[in-house]
């Protein structure tokens, strides 16, 4: 696009006018609360043959869809070779053991080509779909901002011209929302220290050129360049207010580096992730409290990894026979109360399983289905 147009990465109309001018956990515990009431209600005699639940009862799995970035051939900072690995061996597990459709990006140069290939990707994205976002690269904060780095991305930049040079990370996240998925996981191995970039003095940023490609299709970035000598600029910031349909991992916590690792090995971020998201019958409870231990005791407590999120629904990457069979009786025993209020708490708390889809068709197949009148003396005390 023209660079007076907005961007769908822009941070809101101040940065579209800048660009214009230039464990027992808590799911367990829910979950056998909720088998054993579903027992009860069966036991007691409620007819679950007798209501219209036929219709619903055919599993319709959410789409898993993925975008892998990795940013290696930085041409003014620190080249992260280990970078094109980690994502190489992110997309193969993706893929091939959680059955995701991955899209990949090598060497996002720019702002502007990295939002020619995510643009793209989220026009994919449909509601209720399982979206992940991988990132490893060069990250940094800025204001109440994160930022992902291009790898043609200038030394110095002027605060204004921040939003124009790099990705906000928050902006790829908003993007994604647009599209109303079921759930978006955001993994973040992007961490490390360098110098900071954001200079008053810096000169206006002007977009660099396209690099050269040879006849392979090789891209050719500049040496490698040394670091600006500034003030130090270490980790991300902390995230807050996150809706209950997202999940953000860092490598690092808020202001801590991630420790690099030689060529050809992934980060231990990366690799914690590699070892805990494919594994049978985990929720990401459970996977999120092992990637934590594993990080830390393998870089002897130097580097914690941090998560964020208002996450109400439970989310397994690889599901077991038994959990499809308990969250199958546990949607036939909600349809069988004719509750609606029952059915939207099914839905939030099982938005991207098997029966996600079905119960939000049952809520609008029953507009007048079972709801709890309030108390005029008190909205907040049932009649």
């Amino acid at each position: 696009s023209a660079a007076s147009a907005c961007s769908p990465l822009d941070l809101g109309e101040r940065a579209c006018e800048v660009r214009r001018t230039g464990f027992a956990t808590g799911w367990e515990m829910r979950r056998a609360i909720a088998l054993a009431g579903a027992l009860m209600l069966m036991l007691a005699g409620a007819d679950v043959h007798a209501q219209p639940t036929t219709d619903y009862l055919t599993p319709r799995e959410p789409r898993r869809l993925a975008l892998v970035v990795g940013n290696h051939d930085y041409a003014n900072f620190l080249k992260l070779p280990g970078s094109v690995t980690d994502a190489e061996r992110m997309r193969d597990i993706l893929r091939d053991k959680l059955g995701f459709t991955v899209d990949t990006i090598t060497d996002a140069d720019t702002f502007e080509g990295f939002e020619a290939k995510l643009v793209p990707f989220a026009n994919k994205v449909q509601p209720g779909d399982l979206v992940v976002f991988y990132f490893s690269g060069h990250g940094f904060a800025h204001g109440a901002h994160n930022y992902l780095v291009p790898t043609k991305a200038p030394k110095l930049v002027r605060p204004a011209d921040v939003p124009r040079a790099f990705v906000p990370e928050s902006a790829v996240r908003a993007l994604l929302k647009e599209k109303s998925p079921g759930l978006i996981v955001v993994f973040l191995d992007a961490c490390r220290t360098y110098a900071g970039i954001v200079s008053a003095s810096a000169p206006p940023y002007a977009p660099p050129a396209s690099p050269a490609v040879d006849a392979n299709g090789a891209a050719h970035g500049a040496a490698e360049a040394s670091e600006p000598q500034t003030e130090p600029a270490m980790g991300l910031a902390a995230l807050a207010g996150l809706s209950s349909d997202m999940i953000v991992g860092f490598a690092a916590a808020p202001g801590q580096p991630a420790i690099g690792m030689p060529a050809g090995q992934p980060s231990t971020y990366t690799k914690a992730l590699l070892d805990t998201l494919s594994q049978d019958g985990w929720e990401f409870g459970k996977v999120r409290s092992r990637i934590n231990y594993i990080v830390r005791t393998g870089t002897g407590e130097a580097q914690t990894p941090y998560f964020t999120d208002s996450l109400i629904t439970e989310l397994y990457l690889r599901p077991t026979q038994r959990l499809r069979d308990e969250d199958r009786a546990l949607w036939v025993a909600t349809m069988a109360e004719g509750d609606v209020a029952k059915v939207q708490e099914y839905y939030a708390t099982n938005r991207v399983g098997p029966y996600a889809q079905n119960a939000l068709r049952w809520i609008a197949d029953h507009p007048n289905g079972v709801r709890p009148t309030f108390s005029a003396v008190s909205p907040l005390q049932p009649e």
